[in-house]
């Protein structure tokens, strides 16, 4: 009696089975004929095609969204934002639109303001996007980037805080960073802004080197030019191959107080302990070159240049043997005709991107404070 009632039971549930999927025809089957050429035309990367096909797919069948979806979105990636805004925003106004449909919308509006450069409204996208619990740290990155863009810079910090999280990486060094490099991009533009985002950084990690930088920006900027130059004596010896970014403003400053002798003096400090940072080295030869002391920048030239050859300290070299080689400055003379000195070139420490551009940021990897010159 059981073993019937078994069978009984098992034939019942294989009934049952069968026919919900006789009334649930798959999702290819559901779709049009002109959707699924339009699918066909984008594998084999004819995207008017696909455009063509994904139109007609929605005019035959108005609840065709996923059509709908991917005719604004190609619209969008070939340069006609405006228009795919325009079919994502008639989707988002359908009765009854299915979460995962909704999901794909949102990030498809999101997409498009992103697009025409209207951060904040792909912010609120994207806020939306998070509220239905995707967890997505591209979106986070995304959101992050549109808050800078819009100069929303407590939101964005808090954003920073939160991916740096969900990426696993160090919160301290990570917001010391952020913060201080928030601070720099703030001085011009709001002095007592960036006052409070570079003591934020301080109590994340009051010994990160750039916040003496930053700290000297800031003192610059309100007429403190003593502070400055003590924050920025203090960077360079902790950062000597940053030099360039504070060497003539130091000596700018010491020339303004009358103790432009002391930039020697802080530059020969920093290469007892760093003997070939051309950075420093550059800044120490153009001291001795203006000062007549040709032997002593010549012999630290001739040193550096047999470690690292590069064109920047060639150049210098060839200005010290005008002054006592005339036969070594015809030689350098000639090398430069067929090796021109070209712009300085900045190479990231973090994913190795190199550019001409100098920025507190990398524009490959995003890190800050990365980007350092080359001489090799």
């Amino acid at each position: 009696m059981i073993y019937l009632t078994f069978i009984l039971i098992f034939l019942f549930v294989v009934l049952w089975v069968l026919a919900v999927m006789r009334r649930k025809p798959s999702a290819r089957k559901n779709q049009s004929k002109e959707y699924i050429k339009g699918l066909e035309a984008l594998l084999d990367n004819d995207r008017e095609t696909a455009i063509a096909y994904f139109r007609k797919a929605f005019e035959k069948d108005q609840n065709n969204t996923a059509a709908y979806l991917r005719l604004g979105d190609l619209l969008r990636e070939d340069g006609s934002p405006e228009k795919a805004l325009r079919i994502h925003q008639n989707l988002m106004v359908k009765p009854a639109l299915p979460s995962s449909e909704k999901k794909r919308v949102l990030k498809s509006l999101m997409a498009d303001y992103k697009a025409l450069e209207k951060y904040k409204e792909a912010a609120v996208y994207i806020q939306k996007l998070l509220r239905t619990g995707i967890q997505d740290i591209s979106l986070h990155k995304d959101l992050l980037d549109f808050y800078e863009n819009i100069g929303e810079w407590d939101k964005a910090k808090e954003e920073k805080k939160r991916t740096l999280t969900l990426e696993k990486k160090d919160a301290k060094k990570g917001m010391a960073e952020y913060c201080t490099y928030v601070a720099g991009k703030l001085v011009d533009t709001s002095i007592d802004k960036a006052k409070s985002f570079i003591k934020t950084a301080e109590r994340y990690d009051r010994d990160y080197p750039f916040i003496h930088y930053v700290k000297g920006l800031i003192g610059y900027k309100d007429g403190d030019k003593s502070f400055a130059l003590n924050e920025w004596k203090n960077f360079i010896q902790k950062v000597p191959k940053a030099a360039f970014l504070v060497g003539t403003k130091i000596e700018e400053i010491l020339f303004e107080t009358g103790k432009f002798s002391e930039a020697a003096k802080i530059y020969e400090g920093i290469l007892e302990k760093s003997p070939l940072e051309p950075e420093i080295i550059m800044l120490y030869a153009n001291i001795l070159i203006n000062q007549g002391n040709f032997k002593k920048a010549q012999d630290i030239l001739e040193q550096i240049y047999e470690a690292r050859p590069n064109n920047q300290i060639l150049y210098l070299l060839f200005q010290v043997y005008e002054k006592t080689d005339k036969n070594k400055a015809l030689e350098i003379a000639v090398k430069f005709q067929d090796n021109v000195i070209g712009n300085a070139r900045y190479k990231c420490k973090e994913c190795n991107y190199e550019t001409e551009k100098f920025d507190w940021k990398c524009d490959y990897c995003g890190a800050h404070f990365s980007l350092f010159r080359v001489w090799d």
